[in-house]
């Protein structure tokens, strides 16, 4: 595929079984073709499972076993909901863009400006001044048979004058209302501590 030239159908009858969301503002309609640039931007702004699911269906498989295998994880199965991955790990991900380490620098700034214009403002960007870039990106999850009902993550890069630093919380509760709170709660304690590191002595 050509980013940003083929298109992709969303057929109606796809979308039934999709997993509810709590944090999204738009989403893809079926019964339309997009863009596979529109898709990653409606997954990563909007977070829309839809596009996510288009995206998964069409993606190149090896090179996605191959990502994993390069930064040394897993190889994921695909038909397995309950793949997991610790903050650090899943900060490689995010790291790997910030020193286009992986992808061209064109892709990863791309990517990064993909980020930079997320939706979600409830967790680590709440407290950070509005002049300040973050690049983040969030996820929920969560099954009642789960000892953590509701799990929500977030990681981003918070674009700090001299000092821009990688940031990455997992939380898990019963309610997902109270996990936001959490991650803000922490992404300011450190804001706060890196504005300090960035006032000349």
């Amino acid at each position: 595929m050509v980013l940003g030239r083929d298109t992709i159908y969303l057929d109606p009858s796809a979308v039934k079984d999709m997993p509810p969301q709590s944090y999204n503002t738009t989403e893809i309609k079926p019964g339309k073709s997009y863009t596979i640039r529109e898709l990653l931007y409606h997954t990563i702004v909007n977070s829309d499972n839809h596009s996510t699911y288009l995206l998964n269906a069409n993606m190149n498989i090896p090179a996605f076993y191959k990502l994993f295998a390069d930064l040394g994880f897993p190889t994921p199965n695909l038909s397995d909901n309950n793949y997991q991955i610790t903050s650090a790990d899943y900060s490689k991900f995010i790291r790997i863009l910030f020193n286009s380490s992986y992808l061209s620098r064109k892709n990863s700034e791309y990517a990064l400006d993909l980020l930079s214009k997320s939706t979600f403002n409830d967790g680590l960007s709440k407290y950070i001044p509005k002049e300040i870039t973050v690049a983040h990106k969030f996820g929920e999850y969560g099954f009642q048979s789960t000892v953590f009902q509701k799990q929500l993550h977030e990681s981003g890069i918070i674009y700090l004058n001299n000092y821009p630093y990688l940031i990455t919380i997992f939380t898990g509760g019963n309610r997902l209302e109270d996990l936001p709170p959490v991650i803000s709660t922490l992404s300011k304690a450190v804001y706060d501590f890196m504005v300090g590191l960035d006032k000349p002595a």
